[in-house]
């Protein structure tokens, strides 16, 4: 493709999925037993986080063009179900969720 990603290029694509464990994780307070629900939890996460992130890479690798791929910056909205705008709107009310 002639597009090699660096660290903080991959590091974009997986912050969001540390920084919702991380929130899940204040929660401790109404844990039964919170030093083994914690561990235990946050691998669980770590691992299905992984998973799904790696499903999605593959599932676009395989569906949209290469060039799409590099283009589109916005291409999860794009190929959306019924429509862009709900992504659209969904990030935008996530980002400012963050800032509350």
């Amino acid at each position: 493709t002639g597009m090699t990603p660096d660290f903080f290029s991959c590091l974009a694509l997986i912050y969001p999925c540390v920084t919702g464990m991380l929130a899940g994780m204040s929660k401790s307070q109404q844990l039964k037993n919170p030093s083994h629900s914690i561990p235990k939890g946050t691998f669980w996460a770590i691992v299905t986080c992984t998973m799904v992130y790696l499903t999605v890479c593959w599932l676009f690798g395989m569906t949209i063009g290469n060039r799409t791929l590099k283009v589109d910056k916005f291409v999860t909205a794009s190929v959306s179900f019924p429509h862009e705008i709900i992504v659209r709107g969904g990030v935008l009310i996530s980002c400012l969720g963050l800032i509350l």
